[in-house]
């Protein structure tokens, strides 16, 4: 009777009443395998579930991104339409002044033209009269 594990304990230097209660907490207390076997399956079943609600919450958050991402686009659409804008005003605005004082510097040449062309008239009947009095002579 050796080969049965209670009598090995007994014939280790256990009591009776010691063995008894030893397969008495073996049988009630300890995990027997289908123990951990259910153990293990209610926890994959956690897991899958977890993994379910983790990926619920990713594609939340994708969704919420995705719209924040839209909005935030365009609120750079219309902000570089309003730059775009401001920036033609300002364009035309210094296109004008450019056009303006290119004029007034176009008038002020034209008038030092004229006087130019006065004082040429001018030297060269003064030249003429010169001319025409030395050979006249």
């Amino acid at each position: 009777m050796s080969g049965v594990p209670a009598f090995r304990l007994v014939e280790a230097g256990f009591s009776q009443p010691q063995v008894e209660a030893l397969a008495e907490f073996m049988q009630t207390e300890a995990a027997r395998r289908s123990d951990l076997l259910e153990v293990k399956a209610e926890l994959k079943t956690d897991i899958k579930e977890v993994k379910a609600e983790l990926k619920a919450d990713i594609m939340e958050v994708k969704a919420e991104l995705k719209t924040d991402i839209m909005a935030v686009k365009a609120e750079l659409k219309a902000d570089i339409a309003d730059v775009e804008h401001r920036l033609e005003i300002k364009i035309s605005d210094v296109k004008a002044e450019l056009e303006h004082c290119l004029e007034t510097k176009v008038g002020e040449v034209r008038a030092d033209v004229l006087v130019l062309k006065w004082m040429n008239g001018f030297v060269l009947a003064f030249l003429a009269a010169i001319s025409a009095r030395l050979f006249v002579h």
